[in-house]
Formats: C-alpha cells, sequence, structure tokens
C-alpha cells in the first residue's frame, strides 16, 4: 500500500469528482454537517483518511492560511493544515479547486515519506547516515539509564548482534533485479521519533513489522518521477533531507510556484510531491471530464460542468 500506487490515486480522484459534482449544494450521501462548509470538509477529511490508511492518518485542521496557499503539513505535530477559504467558497473557479485537491494529495505525501523512512529505518533496511553503533548505545543510556550490570551486558549483546547481521546482509547478493542490501542498525521507535521529530505513535506503527512491510512497498511498481534507480535509495534522499532540518526548512523560505526561487522543487521531497500531484491532477480531470484548460475560470454551476 503506498500513495503512489495508481489505484489509491484513482479513488482519491473519484473521492474528488464527487466532492466537486456536490460542492455548490454540498450534499453528500451519509455525509452529516450543519453548513455546506462543514460537509464538504467531512468529504476532505474522509478523502484523507483513505489515502493514509496504511499509516498514522494526519491530523486535519482547517484554518486560515495566507491567500493563495491551500494547506501545508507539520510533521513534528503530524498536523495537516488546509485552508478554510476554499471549502467555504461555493463559487470556488474549478482551476482553483483543483490546485486544493492536489495540495491535498502532495503535502499527504510528505506524510508518506516521513512515514516511510521511519519504517526503512526501524526495518534496518536504510541508516541515519551519522549514526554508529556507539551513538546508539548512547542514546539507550540517555533515555533508559544504565541499568545492572547484566541489563548493561544484554544492551551491548543486543547491539553487537544488530551489527553482525548487518554485515550479514550486506555481503549477501541481493536477488536479481533487486536493491543492493544497505547494512544498517535497526532504530528503535523511540530514536527515529527523536532524531527525525515526529510523534511516537508513527515511529511506533512504522516500527511494526518495519522490514516487511517496506520491503512491500519497494516491491510497488517505481514513479517515473523518480531520479534514483530503485525505491530504496530514494527514500534515502528523503532521509537525508528529512534528517537535515535546515534543508527541510529551505522549503517554508522559497516554496511557491510563482516564488523567485524554485530549486526548492529540487529536493528530494518537493519533487516527489510535485510528481505524485501532476499524476493525480490528471486523474480528477478525467474522472470530472472538464481539463483545467477548458474550465479553470468556471464554478460549479456554470454550464460546461451540466454533464456531472
Amino acid at each position: 500500500m503506498t500513495m503512489h500506487a495508481s489505484a489509491r490515486m484513482l479513488a482519491f480522484a473519484n473521492n474528488m469528482k464527487a466532492l466537486w459534482t456536490g460542492w455548490e449544494a454540498a450534499n453528500f450521501a451519509g455525509t452529516p454537517g450543519a453548513q455546506r462548509r462543514d460537509r464538504r470538509r467531512a468529504v476532505v477529511d474522509k478523502a484523507i483518511q483513505t489515502v493514509t490508511s496504511f499509516m498514522p492518518t494526519p491530523n486535519v485542521v482547517h484554518v486560515s492560511l495566507d491567500a493563495g496557499v491551500c494547506g501545508s503539513f507539520s510533521w513534528p505535530g503530524w498536523r495537516l493544515r488546509l485552508n478554510r477559504e476554499y471549502t467555504s467558497d461555493a463559487d470556488l473557479p474549478y482551476g482553483e479547486f483543483l490546485e486544493f485537491c492536489v495540495t491535498i494529495y502532495h503535502e499527504s505525501r510528505h506524510c508518506e515519506q516521513f512515514f516511510r523512512v521511519a519504517q526503512g529505518l526501524a526495518g534496518g533496511l536504510i541508516a541515519f547516515p551519522d549514526q554508529s553503533i556507539s551513538s546508539t548505545i548512547d542514546h539507550h543510556r540517555q533515555t533508559k539509564g544504565l541499568g545492572t550490570v547484566q541489563e548493561r551486558m544484554k544492551m551491548f549483546q543486543d547491539a553487537a548482534k544488530k551489527v553482525d547481521e548487518a554485515e550479514k546482509a550486506a555481503k549477501l547478493a541481493p536477488p536479481k533485479g533487486a536493491p543492493a542490501r544497505t547494512a544498517g542498525l535497526q532504530a528503535s521507535a523511540d530514536m527515529i521519533s527523536k532524531w527525525l521529530d515526529i510523534p511516537s505513535n508513527v515511529s511506533t506503527q512504522a516500527s511494526s513489522n518495519a522490514k516487511a512491510l517496506f520491503e512491500a512497498f519497494e516491491a510497488t511498481t517505481k514513479p517515473d518521477w523518480f531520479m534514483r534507480k530503485n525505491i530504496r535509495l530514494e527514500v534515502e534522499e528523503w532521509m537525508r533531507e528529512c534528517y537535515k532540518a535546515t534543508l527541510q526548512g529551505v522549503g517554508n523560505w522559497a516554496q511557491g510556484d510563482d516564488a523567485p526561487f524554485e530549486f526548492y522543487k529540487n529536493q528530494p521531497t518537493e519533487r516527489d510531491a510535485h510528481g505524485i500531484e501532476d499524476s493525480v491532477k490528471e486523474l480528477i480531470e478525467n474522472a470530472i471530464g472538464v481539463p483545467e484548460s477548458t474550465g479553470g475560470n468556471a464554478t460549479r454551476s456554470d454550464g460546461v460542468f451540466a454533464g456531472l
């Protein structure tokens, strides 16, 4: 299960078609809400829950944001903020609706990026670039104390076992066509939470059956917008960016399609999120049957959408 799976993207596109179909009246079967905007938001929230069902769903909040800003994701609080003005506007132009929809998917993809990094680290398939066995032991000492002599011996034995297993795996030839094995220590959930600055419930879920689930993720079809030769190497790129807060912070300063500094799009996580939103936008346009080039300035009540 992954957000770049064709079936998952198509399901989201169909949910957005249903949202636009009922946008003006905001009447959706089985969707309660005192006001039209509340029912629109309920449909959006459910769509996000569906596409993120394999990981902790972000806490979605509809708030006031700067004009033209559709939404943003904050990983320390696992919070997805969406601009409340879009779901409050019965006369929202179709082009802005599409931008709102793809932003939802773009920002939700950032959730998956952090989750996959955590999963790969927990499974020992990728490794923090500057963490060693000594830092692992030091982290254990700081968080759990020294303990008894027997507990300290077990701690060192467990750490040594992980090193042995990682080295053994690295020496094994990978199956034909499979990515090269990465020798690394399996990071504990609390280490991942601390070093990636994500909530503990996210790192805990990512650590459950991590190796098998990450390898299943690796076996999915590689998106054509990925720059590295396999999925694991692409996730390592995400990891290096997410792990270095200064790089991630560049996006807050320089992002925006019309910003004077577009280099943020070359950050691995942004390149991926933009790649997936382009695919999703095309699917939404196809589901509704109207490309943005034809109906971008039209509202839901305009004749171009009479067939919905």
